[in-house]
């Protein structure tokens, strides 16, 4: 997945939900030209969350 911006948490969370639902994938490389840290608002919880979603599938 390819996005910007704030974009980069909801790619992270759909990813996520993609590997939850196929059994056949067993990694994901997620690309991002930025850290996603400078762009996301420190008091977001909401774009925060969603990359806490995928946080547990290491």
């Amino acid at each position: 997945m390819n996005d910007t911006c704030l974009g980069g948490a909801t790619a992270i969370n759909a990813a996520s939900k993609y590997l939850m639902s196929c059994d056949d994938v067993k990694t994901v490389l997620i690309i991002s030209s930025q850290n996603i840290s400078a762009v996301v608002d420190k008091n977001d919880a909401v774009a925060y969350s969603l990359m806490g979603d995928c946080g547990v599938l290491h």
